[in-house]
C-alpha cells in the first residue's frame, strides 16, 4: 500500500496539473491517507509522495511568510520529522525549478532517501551535478477532463492569450510576441489578457472552454524553456499555438 500526500497552501490553484498527477497515481493504485492517519498512526504503506507545496515552506524567506502560514509549517515539520525519523523513501514533485536552486537542493539533501520528479530538463542536470537523485517528467494533460469541449464550433477569438508574462526569467521573449502581434494591424478578434501574477487567468472548465472558442493562442517557453501543459491542451483542444523558435525541451517541432 502506497501513500500520496497532498498539501496545499492555496486552495486556486494555478492550473490543474498537479491534480491530475495525484488523480493518475492514485488510478495507478497509490491510496491516498489523511496527515491525522500519517502523523499519529502506522500505516502499511512504501512510500511518501509529496507536493512541491510543502518544499515551498522552507525554501521561502522572511518571518512574515512563516508568521501567515504557521500551521502549515508545524504540519510540514512534523510530516518531514517522521519521514526522516522512519526513513522513508519519499518522492518529492517540484515545480518552477527556474529559481531557488540552491535551496531546494539542500531541501532535498535532507533527506537519505528522496528521488525529486521536475517538470525542467535544464534543472534536472543541476540536481544530478548535485548529487541529487533527480528524473525528469513533462508535464502532460488528461483528456477526460477535455473531451466535452471537443464538439465542432464557430471559434469566436482569432488569437488569444491568458497567463503570466514571466519577463523576468524568459528575457520577456512572450511579451515581445504579444506586442508584435498587438502593432501587427491585423484585422482579428483578440482576446489578449497578460498577466503579471495570475490576474486574468481562468481555471478548469472556464479555461478549457475558452481554448476551445480560440482559433490560435499565443504561448511560448516557461522559464529555463521549460515546456508547459498549455502547449498540449491548446493543440488537444484545436488550438493552434502561436510561439517562438525554440528547441523545446526536444518535445515539440515546427509543423508537426
Amino acid at each position: 500500500m502506497k501513500i500520496v500526500l497532498y498539501r496545499s497552501l492555496n486552495n486556486n490553484i494555478q492550473g490543474n496539473y498537479y491534480l491530475d498527477w495525484l488523480e493518475s497515481l492514485e488510478e495507478a493504485g497509490y491510496k491516498k491517507i489523511t496527515l491525522f492517519e500519517f502523523i499519529f498512526f502506522k500505516a502499511n504503506y512504501s512510500k511518501v509522495v509529496i507536493s512541491h507545496t510543502l518544499h515551498d515552506l522552507f525554501i521561502n524567506d522572511g518571518f512574515k511568510y512563516i508568521i501567515l502560514n504557521f500551521v502549515s509549517f508545524l504540519i510540514s515539520k512534523i510530516v518531514i520529522f517522521k519521514i526522516k525519523k522512519e526513513n522513508q523513501e519519499v518522492i518529492i514533485f517540484s515545480k518552477n525549478d527556474y529559481k531557488d536552486l540552491n535551496k531546494k537542493v539542500n531541501f532535498f539533501r535532507s533527506f537519505n532517501n528522496a528521488k525529486i520528479v521536475t517538470h525542467t530538463k535544464k534543472a534536472k542536470k543541476i540536481f544530478i551535478d548535485q548529487n541529487i537523485d533527480a528524473r525528469w517528467m513533462p508535464f502532460g494533460f488528461r483528456k477526460e477532463k477535455l473531451k466535452k469541449h471537443l464538439n465542432a464550433r464557430l471559434r469566436p477569438i482569432d488569437i488569444g492569450f491568458r497567463g503570466n508574462l514571466n519577463s523576468q526569467w524568459n528575457d520577456s521573449q512572450r511579451e515581445h510576441l504579444i506586442e508584435r502581434i498587438l502593432n501587427s494591424n491585423l484585422e482579428l478578434n483578440f482576446d489578449i489578457s497578460p498577466s503579471k501574477n495570475g490576474e486574468n487567468f481562468l481555471f478548469g472548465e472556464d479555461y478549457y472552454s475558452w481554448i476551445a472558442n480560440c482559433n490560435y493562442l499565443i504561448n511560448s517557453p516557461s522559464a529555463f524553456d521549460t515546456v508547459g501543459p498549455r502547449f498540449y491542451e491548446q493543440m488537444f483542444l484545436g488550438a493552434v499555438p502561436i510561439s517562438i523558435f525554440n528547441s523545446y525541451e526536444g518535445i515539440l517541432f515546427k509543423d508537426k
